[in-house]
Parts: structure tokens; sequence; C-alpha cells
């Protein structure tokens, strides 16, 4: 371990930052701690970093749903296709097939979608932030960006200063363990970040 001790130029002569250096473990995961201790009254908290990437990978939890999501998206969007090559040939019922076909290649794309999400996605956590993954799905926060955290049963919130308003990621999507380490990733590197109605409602239980 070791410590480095700073003075900050701040308003009262008496604030002091430790920066401590150290290695724990949330749930297994190596992490290692930024400990920044600001003594001005009561104002405390700890910054841990993971040392190695903290990937939660969806098909663990939905790869059945997502194969499911999978065929029916195709056979949605292919019988839809197969229809739209159909209307000049059916003159008298040509609006009856054209949007028989738009529903099914609609609702074809919205169970790609879902198989997708189920199939690829990715829920990282590292030394940078959080990431959401793929892409056109997803987000990427920064630990500096992150204003304020929740976990609200299988939904995780957030504020950060590049959303326009809270953001909810669903988390059925991750087993049980996973949500709980999820948790401990969270409370270990942003602790001072975690909405005050949910420490309220997880010291109650």
């Amino acid at each position: 371990m070791s410590a480095t001790l700073e003075r900050e130029t701040t308003s009262s002569p008496s604030a002091v930052r430790l920066t401590v250096l150290r290695r724990t473990h949330v749930r297994g995961t190596p992490v290692e701690s930024h400990l920044n201790v600001h003594h001005e009254r009561t104002n405390h908290y700890a910054l841990q970093i993971p040392l190695s990437p903290v990937t939660f990978v969806f098909a663990r939890q939905r790869l059945g749903s997502g194969l499911r999501s999978l065929a029916a998206g195709v056979v949605g969007t292919g019988i839809g296709a197969f229809l739209a090559t159909q209307i000049a040939a059916t003159p008298n019922l040509r609006v009856q097939v054209t949007i028989v076909s738009v529903i099914c290649v609609l609702l074809g794309l919205v169970m790609l979608h879902f198989a997708v999400r189920d199939l690829m996605g990715r829920l990282r956590v590292d030394s940078r932030g959080i990431q959401l993954s793929p892409g056109y799905q997803g987000f990427s926060i920064a630990w500096t960006d992150l204003q304020e955290w929740s976990i609200d049963g299988m939904a995780f919130h957030f504020r950060s200063l590049k959303s326009k308003g809270p953001v909810s990621v669903d988390l059925e999507v991750l087993q049980p363990a996973e949500r709980s380490q999820l948790r401990g990733l969270l409370l270990a590197c942003a602790p001072h970040k975690e909405s005050t109605q949910s420490t309220s409602r997880r010291g109650t239980r």
C-alpha cells in the first residue's frame, strides 16, 4: 500500500486530501482502490477502480429467449418480404397484402432487435466507466460524468452529464448473481453517487 498526502487550496485551511492505493476484491473481482479521503467536517468518499474489465454477457441469462426472438424475427421478415413480392400479382388485394406485408416486416424487425440485445448484449465496467453494447442500443458513461445511480429491483437507473434525463437499463438480462456483483462494483466505484432513495431502501431491508 502506498499513500501520498497533499494539502489542497480550499477555503478551509484544514482541508486535507489523502490518496491511498490499495487492492481489494468485490465478489471475487480484483479492484484497485484510489481512496480519496477529503477531511473537511464530515465529507468522505472512496473511489475504487477495477484492475481488469468486468463484462456481463446477456446470453448467459437470455440465450433461449434470444434464439426464439431470432427465429421469430427471421420468419416475420421473411413472410413480409414474400408478401411484398406478391403485391403486383394480386391487384384486387393490393392494399390488404401491402398492409400485412408491412406489419410482418415491422414485427420481424422488433423481434430481431430483442434477439440482438439478448444474444450480443454486454454490460462492461472498467476503469473508464460503464458501457452497454451493442452501440446502437447502448451507451458509454465515464465515472467522472456519472452524477447519480440506483438499482431498484430489476432496473439500473442513472443520470450523467451527457444524458438529458434519467436513464433506465433492464437488468432481467443478467443472472441474480451478476446483478449482485454489479451492485457491489457500483458501491465500490461510486459509493458517494448512489441515490439517497436507493440508500434508504437498502437501509430498511
